[in-house]
């Protein structure tokens, strides 16, 4: 199963011109002209235990029972209980970037700053890692490219621990292995139609260490992985196709999965219309909360700014003098606005 791909808005005329009807692999019109041959994977390989493979699959297809999604509320957690080493997954770069900005700030240790180095137009969303990354020794971060060396020392996704800074270089602990890590460049190119062929030209390049803070990471950009111990956090609830099987299937066992919170059949429940998945949950208009403390105009532009200096949420629950769901609440309504 696989999450719905994401389309940018420079990629868009390309895609609707040859995937007229969605945006998967299967949609294109040289698919239906290709008269390709079908094959079905049936080995799994990441997962051995049939109680857990036949849990994902039940959850997959759309049948688990009560029953089935008892067994994973039994492995419901607390944040400060999460096992160490383990990646938080959750659907938004919102809640990931809070978890990752919230540890990062509890570590004592020296705060290294690493911009980088940028040509061409790219907006903020199109940037392969942060434009400013923020790193501290002791923070768990991933990896975010393949190694090009031959033995390959990581790949795209390999999760270590920062362990040594200076002002230009980078050590991770991968595992007992401690490896120095160096820039990389990640080149922009634009898609367009000449005659009836697709040109691609260059216009950019992104200079930067391939780190993020990986305390947490969202859903979507799990797809692939394979963690030991995943920590699952559905926040206000997936919303794409998939989620939580995606989410729960990077784990290799049912040990290896925690939970923060219940699951039910809202989690899972997908229905298939016109040859397109949609998920069938109701989604309710974010406002404020009348029962809630009020919010004044300063407080709204105050909570903004801080947000967008990724401070971290209990902080700004600190600061503000309101509960920590009033503050996430808010800021979810004002992103919104």
């Amino acid at each position: 199963m696989q999450i719905d791909p994401i389309v940018s808005s420079v990629e868009k005329e390309v895609m609707e011109k040859f995937y007229p009807n969605g945006r998967f692999f299967f949609n294109s019109n040289i698919y239906k002209e290709g008269n390709f041959k079908q094959i079905e994977l049936t080995k799994i390989f990441r997962q051995s235990d049939e109680t857990f493979i036949n849990l994902l699959n039940k959850i997959r297809i759309n049948k688990a029972t009560n029953s089935d999604l008892s067994i994973l509320n039994k492995r419901i957690v607390t944040y400060d209980n999460v096992p160490e080493g383990t990646i938080v997954l959750a659907p938004t770069n919102r809640k990931v970037d809070d978890i990752n900005n919230t540890n990062l700030y509890k570590l004592k240790t020296p705060t290294y700053n690493y911009n980088a180095i940028i040509k061409g137009r790219w907006k903020e969303k199109e940037y392969p890692v942060k434009k400013e990354i923020i790193l501290k020794e002791g923070a768990q971060a991933m990896i975010t490219k393949n190694d090009t060396d031959e033995p390959k020392r990581w790949v795209n996704g390999t999760l270590g621990v920062v362990c040594s800074l200076s002002k230009d270089k980078i050590k991770i602990k991968i595992k007992d292995k401690i490896y120095h890590l160096g820039k990389t460049k990640w080149d922009k190119f634009t898609y367009q139609f000449i005659g009836n062929k697709i040109s691609r030209k260059s216009v950019g390049s992104f200079i930067q260490f391939p780190i993020k803070l990986a305390w947490a990471a969202t859903i979507h950009k799990s797809q692939g992985q394979t963690f030991d111990n995943v920590a699952i956090d559905l926040d206000t609830g997936s919303f794409s196709h998939g989620q939580t099987y995606v989410a729960l299937s990077r784990s290799k066992t049912l040990d290896g999965i925690s939970l923060l919170k219940k699951k039910n059949e809202k989690d899972i429940k997908e229905i298939m219309t016109n040859n397109k998945i949609s998920k069938e949950k109701k989604v309710d208009k974010l406002k404020p909360d009348n029962s809630e403390t009020e919010w004044t105009t300063s407080d709204d532009n105050k909570l903004i700014a801080l947000y967008k200096k990724n401070v971290p949420e209990f902080a700004l629950s600190k600061i503000l003098k309101k509960k920590l769901p009033e503050i996430r609440k808010r800021i979810i309504f004002l992103m919104k606005k």
